[in-house]
């Protein structure tokens, strides 16, 4: 973005404001220069500080991106774990059911040790029935 000026003689003009006059044209000069170094190298750092921006803004639309895929699994997984929670609670309750089902009460396990187990049998029978369930044991 150079500029220039040029100078140009004016008609009968004493030599000492000549003179002057071509000092300061000389110095504008100069400084013209200089200021359009100056604006060189801000656009020069525009343009760089334009493109760091412009990179940090790319890894932030990774980061949203990645961020939101985060948050769309961890819906996902709160829905899968809300439904294997229903599943589980389904099975244990037909767990339950078949276990209560399937129980031999308690008199009739004490009938069983007493008519047809040895003494070291029936307490490895009441040791398993304690193990099983607790609530059993009379």
């Amino acid at each position: 973005m150079e500029r220039s000026l040029a100078w140009r003689e004016g008609p009968g003009m004493p030599s000492g404001v000549e003179q002057d006059l071509r000092q300061i044209f000389v110095a504008m000069q100069h400084r013209l220069t200089q200021i359009d170094s100056k604006i060189d190298s801000l656009s020069y750092r525009v343009d760089r500080m334009t493109e760091h921006l412009d990179k940090h803004a790319e890894r932030l639309d990774q980061w949203e991106r990645r961020v939101s895929e985060v948050e769309d699994g961890q819906t996902e997984l709160a829905t899968g774990h809300a439904r294997l929670n229903k599943e589980l609670n389904s099975l244990q309750t037909k767990v339950d059911a078949l276990e209560a089902r399937s129980r031999i009460p308690s008199q009739l396990v004490v009938d069983f040790r007493l008519y047809f187990c040895s003494p070291r049998s029936a307490s490895m029978l009441l040791l398993w029935q304690d193990l099983d369930n607790p609530s059993l044991h009379d």
